[in-house]
């Protein structure tokens, strides 16, 4: 299954800190927190609690970060890379993927990737 990981091992954890937007906020539709976002100070409190409460709990979990604002993203990994394991889908798995397509084609031209000119 995805990637090896075992969907009956995973537990999806939603930390909804509000939205900023009117639209969604009056939408009877919106499922979300209707508050405002936190500051940042309030939002990386709240993180730093879940994060710390996972770590208890499930001290060998990965960590998924998902859907955040570029600064809050890069801002999670560099807090954590170095004290848990995690990567954020958004900024790595991007990445991951499209080195992963370069490699394939490179494989497929049966080429050694160490020796493959890079041309921007």
């Amino acid at each position: 299954a995805a990637a090896g990981f075992q969907p009956w091992r995973t537990l999806p954890i939603t930390v909804d800190v509000g939205t900023n937007n009117e639209k969604y906020r009056n939408s009877s539709t919106y499922m979300g927190l209707k508050d405002d976002r936190p500051d940042d100070d309030e939002f990386y409190d709240v993180m730093d609690k879940a994060i710390k409460a996972i770590q208890w709990r499930w001290p060998n979990a990965l960590i998924q970060f998902e859907d955040f604002s570029n600064a809050h993203a890069f801002g999670l990994l560099e807090k954590y890379r170095n004290k848990t394991l995690c990567f954020n889908d958004d900024i790595q798995g991007t990445a991951a993927t499209v080195l992963a397509g370069l490699l394939a084609a490179l494989l497929i031209q049966q080429s050694d990737p160490s020796k493959a000119p890079l041309k921007l």
